[in-house]
């Protein structure tokens, strides 16, 4: 018997993470902010996460698995060198819409690297 069907895919999850995570930092980011933000019950994040750090952990997976092909695309838009870069920088931190915001996922960042699986996924991106 199936369950029912997802009224929010995961990417739409994660995406409204990445937007939580620029106001409260990693820190303060909480299912039940992210549940209100999406529009669901934090008992569902926990079922499809099953914590916060399953959530964010998903959240370094989908963006490990979307550098390869985000470096793809900006490269076959420019013939420029320099302005693939330039490209690339400007996508890869769209989210960091203000010092706040930035500093927020600078503090994800780094706690990445303090966690051997999130190290992995930010090698991945890295290495894209």
């Amino acid at each position: 018997m199936a369950g029912r069907p997802r009224g929010i895919d995961d990417a739409t999850i994660l995406r409204a993470a990445v937007d939580v995570m620029g106001r409260t930092g990693p820190a303060k980011l909480t299912l039940a902010l992210l549940a209100r933000e999406v529009g669901l019950v934090p008992g569902t994040l926990v079922q499809r996460f099953g914590s916060k750090r399953g959530l964010l952990l998903a959240l370094a997976e989908h963006t490990a698995k979307d550098a390869c092909a985000l470096y793809e695309g900006v490269r076959a838009e420019h013939d420029s060198p320099l302005a693939a870069l330039a490209a690339l920088v400007v996508e890869t931190w769209a989210a960091a819409t203000s010092p706040e915001a930035f500093a927020n996922h600078l503090a994800f960042l780094c706690a990445d690297l303090d966690d051997t699986q999130f190290r992995d996924c930010a090698l991945v991106s890295q290495q894209a």
